[in-house]
């Protein structure tokens, strides 16, 4: 039998299909049932390694859960000064925005664009980024989509990392189709200051969180290792004004274990909860 999860705090919990990517997608999603997640956040990858859309979708429909969508990101850019490369990162999430809408999710997450060289100057990036998020959010609008676009992590040639610049972004594309899924690993690499400001700044623009712990110079780990980047600032944003959904993530190691901790220790952050 499935774990029962009573929430009180607004936010779904989801798992990254990402922890159990050595698994089938419908494999992945019975077993986020039985651990007692509301849903699960299915990297487009991993969707499209399993075959036909169908299939997969007939598959997950059997389970009772709700979806959201990563959107592909490997070996992709949006803004890639490589201009073929840049086409067809859109035209992969036009795909995976198609997808979205047939497994039923109602939230796609994108990476943003990055420089193509270190070199580079960031400013020169910004119109191709911004054009090629209004054309994505027209398409997730007409699939009454959202588009979240996910800060990144503090690392060379990666453009949206501060808590201004995601603010500037969403905000110049000016679709209610984009928004903003906040990591709060990425910006924990920054600091807890930095964590605060994005929620001070982006607050209204959050609609998707994806959380998992940080130590020195690496993200991602599991919520009961490290440390947690959730400042008190964040931990009143999510229990008392977030109603979206908050995705476990922590890839090392990913399995079972990993999945199974971080609900628990998500629900000792928003609930309060007790081990």
């Amino acid at each position: 039998m499935p774990t029962e999860v009573r929430p009180s705090s607004g936010a779904r919990r989801f798992l990254s299909s990402r922890l159990l990517w050595s698994e089938s997608l419908g494999s992945a999603a019975r077993e986020a049932h039985r651990l007692g997640y509301q849903g699960l956040e299915i990297w487009s990858e991993h969707a499209w390694r399993d075959g036909p859309t169908s299939k997969l979708r007939r598959e997950l429909g059997r389970v009772p859960l709700q979806y959201a969508l990563h959107g592909p990101s490997m070996d992709l850019n949006l803004c890639s000064r490589n201009a073929r490369i840049a086409k067809l990162s859109l035209e992969e999430c036009v795909r995976a925005l198609s997808l979205a809408r047939a497994v039923g999710a109602s939230v796609m997450v994108v990476h943003p664009g990055r420089l193509s060289s270190g070199k580079d100057d960031p400013e020169e990036y910004w119109p191709d980024l911004i054009e090629a998020l209004a054309k994505l959010g027209r398409h997730a609008a007409n699939y009454e989509l959202v588009l979240a676009v996910e800060n990144m992590e503090p690392r060379p040639r990666e453009l949206i990392t501060t808590p201004k610049d995601a603010h500037r972004l969403v905000g110049s594309v000016g679709s209610k189709s984009v928004q903003m899924c906040l990591d709060l690993a990425h910006a924990g690499l920054k600091g807890a200051n930095t964590v605060s400001a994005f929620i001070r700044l982006c607050g209204p623009m959050i609609c998707h969180i994806h959380v998992s712990n940080v130590t020195e110079g690496r993200t991602h780990l599991p919520l009961d290792q490290g440390s947690s980047p959730i400042t008190p600032r964040a931990l009143r944003f999510l229990r008392r004004e977030f109603s979206g959904v908050v995705t476990v993530e922590g890839a090392t190691p990913p399995g079972t274990r990993t999945a199974k901790v971080g609900l628990a220790e998500l629900a000792r952050l928003l609930d309060g909860a007790r081990g």
